[in-house]
């Protein structure tokens, strides 16, 4: 599972870009739990289980918001 979830926006016209649906908090809460420093990357889980290229700016408000930062 991907921290990050997204929906396709337009494959034809962005190709594989996605807009942001949520985040999955347990992957970085138990990296934390154990002292890892977690690195997140842009890209998100998408419905049908490819890897999408989201807006790093907005993926890191949903982290934080997720995390309750």
């Amino acid at each position: 599972d991907e921290f990050f979830q997204a929906e396709l926006m337009d494959r034809e016209k962005y190709g594989l870009v996605g807009i942001m649906t949520g985040a999955k908090t347990d992957i970085v809460e138990d990296l934390l739990a154990r002292g890892l420093v977690p690195v997140v990357t842009p890209l998100a889980q998408g419905p049908g289980g490819e890897h999408l290229n989201i807006n790093a700016d907005i993926a890191a408000a949903h982290a934080a918001i997720s995390l309750g930062a």
